[in-house]
Parts: C-alpha cells; structure tokens; sequence
C-alpha cells in the first residue's frame, strides 16, 4: 500500500471541500462536523473500492491505467463555482455535512478514487479506508484552527485551486504509471 500515493489522493480529492469545511465548523460543533464528514469520505471510498475490485477482477492492470485520465481532466478542464447550503437545524448537522460532502464532491471523488483504488488488493483497500478516517479527522482539526486564522484562509483562498489541479494532474500520471499503462504506450511506439 502507497501511503504516499493515498495520502495524496485524499488531499487532490478534499482540498477543494476544505474551505467549505472551515465555514461548516464555524457554524456547526466540531464532533457533528466531523461525523458527518467522516461519513461522506466512508461512502465514496466504499463505493470507489467495490468499483475498483471489481474492475480489477474483470481487465487486465495495465488497462485501469486508461482511467488515470479521469483526474487529470478534472485538473485542466474549467472550475465551477460551489455553494453551500444554509440549514440552521442544528439536529440534522450530521446530515447536513454529509450531503454537502455528497453533493460538492461525490462525482469528482469518485472519479479520482476508484482508478487508484482498482490497484489496490482487499487488504489494502481496507486499510486505506481507516487511514482515510484518520485523514478526515485530521482535516477536520486543521479546518478548524485553519478557520480562526485570517492569513492562512486568505492564501488558501488564492492558491487553492491551482493547487487541487495539480495534484488532480498528479494522481492521473501516477495511476497510469503504476499500472504500467505508460510502459505499454512506450512499447507501442518503440
């Protein structure tokens, strides 16, 4: 297992839910938050696994390689705004989160997700699932602290888009490279 590769995956597939998140914790208690968030990031990354195993178990490795195109469209084609919707229920927060998570990144992260999790063995997809627990309570921390500190926000707030595509880009090169799908497209032409 890649911690490398998943640690940077979870951050190219969140950074763009990261300023949502520092507004969520200002309005919402920390544990709600979390818990919802924590379980958007469960859900894709289950539903990204069992696509993933399933791909695996039907093509051949390198081919997965072909869907490391998927992030790296996400990382030049053009950006759209995200909105967050209001609720002051504070009952329901743990939903709320959730589906904002749902609705700002679902189809995005499932598209970075899966390529990468097609090459991974059962074993390390479960694995990467809690290390991905432990990376969203992480997020969850320093959005908070993140989100009392004006500068920091500000600089985020300029450079983190340009940011997430570059590791949108990024996670596209390295699954095609791990899966060997470069190395067959060399040998092609050699």
């Amino acid at each position: 297992m890649n911690i490398t590769l998943l640690t940077t995956l979870f951050i190219g597939a969140n950074l763009d839910f990261f300023l949502i998140l520092i507004f969520l914790l200002q309005k919402y208690r920390f544990k709600d938050t979390f818990w919802g968030y924590a379980a958007g990031v469960v859900l894709l990354y289950i539903l990204s696994t069992i696509a993933g195993q399933t791909i695996q178990a039907f093509i051949p490795t390198w081919t997965i390689g072909i869907l490391g195109l998927v992030p790296i469209w996400f990382g030049i084609k053009p950006g759209e705004e995200e909105t967050v919707a209001e609720n002051n229920n504070p009952h329901k927060t743990i939903f709320v989160v959730f589906f904002i998570y749902l609705i700002s990144c679902g189809a995005d992260n499932l598209a970075l997700y899966i390529p990468v999790l097609a090459t991974l063995n059962l074993t390390e997809s479960l694995l990467g699932g809690l290390y991905f627990l432990v990376l969203a309570l992480l997020t969850n921390i320093l959005a908070f602290y993140t989100g009392r500190t004006k500068i920091i926000k500000s600089i985020f707030d300029r450079y983190g888009e340009p940011l997430t595509r570059v590791i949108y880009i990024g996670i596209g090169i390295f699954v095609m490279y791990d899966t060997n799908l470069l190395l067959k497209i060399y040998q092609l032409f050699v």
